[in-house]
């Protein structure tokens, strides 16, 4: 069916983007409302996500972070205001 095919192409998305460890950490440090780059970088800095298994910790460099929002806005699951409210998570998924 058409239907089956177009779900399983968005549920293999979905789980692609939430593949990459920091979609997960920006989504939840969104919730609290629209932030800079720069207060999204200090918030995630602040969480200790990065610890794995191994007790190495990972660090989220500025980079990193900045193609990972931009491939999230691409994809339409943030929004980028010129304002200074910077990032916003989008209030509805499509």
């Amino acid at each position: 069916m058409m239907g089956d095919e177009e779900f399983m192409r968005d549920l293999y998305d979905l789980l692609h983007f939430f593949g990459d460890k920091w979609v997960s950490p920006i989504v939840v440090t969104l919730a609290e409302g629209p932030m800079r780059r720069v207060e999204i970088l200090s918030m995630i800095r602040s969480y200790s996500v990065g610890q794995g298994w191994s007790g190495r910790s990972v660090v989220l460099h500025d980079s990193i972070l900045a193609r990972v929002l931009k491939k999230m806005t691409a994809a339409g699951l943030l929004i980028r205001d010129e304002k200074p409210g910077g990032f916003h998570r989008r209030s509805t998924i499509r």
